[in-house]
């Protein structure tokens, strides 16, 4: 099936995330108060962006870092295995049907997902980029790929939510918060169905109940308890971008950090007997005292949050940004296929604990011994083909490690090669 590609120049804002409704009163009205749906009624909203060809292209190519099969009452986590995908089995991607037999009952969770697509890459960074001045760290994106008849609970997030639904419809019903601005060291919290079909909320009437369909937005700010299920047959395949805004925990507490750096008394050692030294307990409750009448003095919240503004940092560029718009062609890689080697300084191999480690801009991947001899034919070639490779390796195993190789940047096809 051919690739839908984005509109030549388009790019993908908040503005154009949201239509109709207008930036402004996004935040005005929505932004860290309350949910906010836009049905557009229109499938075709987000061609273009993610779909899932994307999706099936990125579980069959490349080595994901956060994979999950979820369910109400189970995860696995597939990331570990899939570290060494394309070298286990003869074929690409051999957890590939194990992932997809999975979908039977459970919902495959791609987290992190801008780092294997550029699109949404761009994305996140162009977003990022908007909301810099309402100061909101690093943003996120998981995919959501949902079999019919399933869901994965009832639960509250400690992040804001941006909900892109590109394939399917899901069915939501969102409660009122029981705890107003979670932040992200309270543990996020799944409401089990008990056995008697009951919860906390069987009394609750939703605050809102509604379809997301195909080429919908939904903005979900933290502690809203939400429910989503896929009731359609067929599968569902959404885009969740999790933003984190700074709240006055954090705020104060990188200015007392930066208070510290200027005042010894801040980074002075408890007594060493306070646990059970009713004297010792005595003089940090005065010194305490102390310490906090001089920190108006000391802080700079306004300077603070000023320099997290123009600090909050981008995520890493993918890996693969410079391959990923070839992946499609990955498949048609064949054994006489022109590659070049990227300059050896962007990665490093070693061979340590009966396994080689390849690290390429500060990610390490375990791989198999076995295929040393080829890494190092590949670190010495300026350009080869899979067949190049030595013969240690089996013809397919010479495609596979290429493949693999691509997607992380370590190596380009050379153009019309394919």
């Amino acid at each position: 099936m051919g690739r839908i590609k984005q509109s030549q120049g388009f790019e993908w804002t908040l503005q154009s995330i949201l239509d109709p409704v207008p930036v402004e009163e996004f935040f005005r009205e929505y932004w860290g108060k309350k949910p906010l749906l836009v049905s557009r009624k229109n499938p075709d909203y987000f061609k273009g962006l993610f779909s899932l060809d994307d999706m099936d292209d990125i579980l069959r190519f490349t080595a994901p870092t956060d994979l999950w099969a979820r369910k109400v009452d189970m995860a696995v986590k597939y990331s570990s295995v899939l570290q060494h995908m394309l070298y286990e089995q003869n074929t690409p991607g051999f957890n590939y049907q194990m992932i997809r037999r999975s979908l039977n009952t459970a919902s495959v969770v791609l987290n992190f997902i801008e780092k294997d697509n550029n699109r949404v890459y761009h994305l996140t960074r162009t977003l990022e980029e908007e909301l810099r001045n309402r100061i909101t760290g690093p943003i996120w994106a998981n995919a959501y790929l949902t079999p019919g008849n399933s869901y994965i609970g009832l639960h509250r997030d400690s992040h804001d939510e941006i909900n892109l639904q590109f394939v399917g419809s899901k069915s939501w019903r969102v409660y009122e918060q029981d705890v107003r601005f979670p932040y992200d060291r309270m543990p996020l919290e799944l409401v089990l169905p008990p056995k008697d079909g009951k919860s906390r909320f069987h009394e609750q009437k939703p605050i809102m109940e509604f379809i997301l369909n195909q080429g919908d937005f939904l903005y979900m700010p933290r502690g809203y308890w939400h429910d989503p299920v896929n009731t359609d047959k067929d599968f569902s395949l959404g885009l969740t971008l999790g933003v984190r805004p700074i709240c006055w925990l954090q705020a104060l507490g990188y200015s007392l950090r930066a208070a510290a750096g200027n005042h010894e008394e801040l980074r002075n050692t408890l007594p060493i007997e306070f646990s059970d030294n009713p004297g010792a307990l005595e003089v940090i409750h005065q010194e305490s005292y102390r310490l906090l009448g001089h920190l108006r003095e000391w802080l700079s919240i306004p300077e603070t949050l000023e320099d997290l503004r123009k600090q909050t940092p981008a995520a890493p560029i993918p890996l693969n940004e410079v391959v990923f718009p070839s992946i499609e062609e990955l498949a048609q890689l064949n054994p006489a296929s022109r590659l070049n080697k990227l300059p050896v300084d962007l990665w490093t191999c070693h061979f340590t604990s009966g396994m080689l480690r390849l690290n390429i801009k500060q990610r390490v991947i375990g791989l198999r011994r076995e295929l040393k001899n080829s890494l190092e034919y590949i670190r010495n070639s300026s350009t080869f083909s899979p067949s190049d490779l030595p013969d240690d390796l089996k013809p397919e195993e010479k495609l596979n490690l290429c493949r693999f190789l691509l997607n992380f940047g370590v190596i380009l096809c050379q153009k019309r090669m394919f």
